[in-house]
C-alpha cells in the first residue's frame, strides 16, 4: 500500500473483515504519518468498500459484471492468495475486479476479501463467471485477492483448478493440498526421492486421521523388505487406527495384474469396501475418504501407458467422496517415452503438487 501511494496509484480495499474506520486506523499505523490517510480517503485516492455490498445485491449475486458499484466499472482478473499471508500478487496486464472511475488514468492497487462468496455459497458461480469472462483492461493494476485457507477445501476441484489456470496465483504460503484437499480432488504428487514421498504420504494420512476421516494406503510395495515397517512407524497410533477401521492398508499387486489386462472390477470392489467402511460408523461425521495408490505409477514405469491412462481415467470419474493421491517420480516424467504421455496423464488430475503439497503451476495450465 505504501509503495502504491509512493507511485501515485489509486488504492482500493474491498473487505468486511474490518470496518471502514478500522481500515483507516490500520493504514495510519502502517504509514506512520508518511501520508495523510484521512485526506486521501476524502479525495478518493484511497477507497474502502464493504465486500458484501460491493459483490452482492441483497442475497443475489450480480452476475452481469458483478454490477457497477459506487462509481466503479468492472474489469476482470483474479490473483488469489490466502487471507492473512499479505503477499502481493502482481498482474499488470490482466487488470482487476474493479476499475475505479478516477481521472488521470492512475494505476490501481487493490485488495479483495473473497470470504462473502463462500458465506453466501456463490463461489462456484463467481468462478464460472471468471473463467468465461473477457480478460483485459486498459488500466494497469496490482491486485491481491484474499482467501481464508480453511475455506479453500470447500470449493470443488474444478473450481480450484480454475483459480490456478485463469488467474495469477503467486504464493499460497501456508496452503497445502495434501493437508486440506477439496472433496473429490484427484492429485498427482511429483516427488524427487523416496523419502520425500514417504513423508508426503504420511502427512496426508495423518491429517486425515486427525479429522476423523477414513484413510486407505494402497501400494504394490507392501511386500518389499522394510516398507511396511517404515510406513507404520510414521503413523501415530498405527495399530489402533487399523483395528478401529480408520486406516486400511491394501496390497495392490493383485489389482495391478488385473489393471494390466484392462479388468477394473477389483477396483470397483475396493471402492465399495471403502464407502462401506466410511458409512459403517454412524457417529463418523466426516465421510471423506483419503486414498493413496501407486499401481498406476508401476504401470507407467513398466511402459503400460494405455493401461495407466485408463486407470487414471477411471479414478477421475470420482467414484467416491474423498480425495486420492497418485505419486509419480519427476525423473521418470522427463524421460522418453514417458514424457510423451505427460499431458494426458496430467489432464486426468485436478492438481499437481510437490512433496510439500505445493501446487506446481506450470503443469496445470
Amino acid at each position: 500500500m505504501i509503495e502504491g501511494l509512493e507511485n501515485d496509484e489509486s488504492i482500493l480495499f474491498v473487505t468486511d473483515d474490518l470496518s471502514k474506520e478500522e481500515v483507516i486506523e490500520r493504514l495510519k499505523m502502517i504509514c506512520q504519518n508518511r501520508f495523510n490517510i484521512s485526506t486521501l480517503v476524502n479525495d478518493g485516492i484511497v477507497t474502502i468498500l464493504s465486500s458484501t455490498q460491493s459483490y452482492f445485491s441483497g442475497d443475489m449475486l450480480e452476475m452481469d459484471g458483478i454490477s457497477s458499484v459506487s462509481g466503479m466499472t468492472v474489469s476482470k482478473s483474479l490473483s488469489p492468495i490466502h487471507k492473512d499471508t499479505r503477499i502481493e500478487s502482481e498482474d499488470t496486464d490482466k487488470g482487476s475486479h474493479f476499475n475505479l472511475s478516477m481521472g488521470g488514468g492512475k494505476r490501481l492497487r487493490a485488495f479483495y476479501d473473497m470470504t462473502p462468496f463462500f458465506e453466501k455459497k456463490c463461489c462456484e458461480e463467481l468462478l464460472n463467471y471468471e473463467a468465461s469472462s473477457q480478460k483485459g483492461t486498459s488500466r494497469p493494476t496490482y491486485t491481491l485477492c484474499a482467501y481464508e485457507i480453511g475455506l479453500m477445501s470447500k470449493i470443488s476441484p474444478k473450481a480450484f483448478r480454475t483459480l490456478v489456470k485463469n488467474h495469477t496465483l503467486i504464493n499460497e504460503m501456508n496452503y497445502d493440498a495434501l493437508i486440506a484437499p477439496c472433496t473429490n480432488m484427484h492429485l498427482i504428487l511429483l516427488y524427487d526421492k523416496q523419502d520425500d514421498l514417504d513423508k508426503a504420504i504420511s502427512a496426508y494420512i495423518i491429517e486425515g486421521l486427525k479429522r476423523g476421516q477414513i484413510c486407505v494406503h494402497a501400494s504394490v510395495s507392501l511386500a518389499n523388505e522394510g516398507y511396511l515397517e517404515n510406513f507404520s512407524s510414521q503413523i501415530t497410533n498405527y495399530q489402533e487406527n487399523l483395528e478401529k477401521g480408520n486406516l486400511t492398508v491394501v496390497d495392490l499387486v493383485p489389482y495391478y495384474v488385473n489393471a494390466m489386462v484392462g479388468n477394473l472390477e477389483s477396483f470397483n470392489l475396493l471402492k465399495k469396501e471403502m464407502i462401506c467402511n466410511a458409512n459403517k460408523d454412524k457417529n463418523r461425521k466426516d465421510k471423506h475418504i483419503r486414498l493413496t495408490a501407486d499401481y498406476a505409477t508401476l504401470l507407467l514405469k513398466n511402459k503400460h501407458f494405455e493401461e495407466c491412462i485408463n486407470l487414471e481415467n477411471w479414478w477421475h470419474e470420482k467414484p467416491f467422496e474423498g480425495s486420492y493421491v497418485c505419486p509419480y517420480p519427476k525423473s521418470l516424467l522427463n524421460q522418453y517415452p514417458f514424457n510423451a504421455f505427460l499431458s494426458r496423464l496430467f489432464h486426468n488430475h485436478d492438481v499437481i503438487v510437490d512433496s510439500n503439497g505445493k501446487l506446481i503451476h506450470e503443469y496445470m495450465i
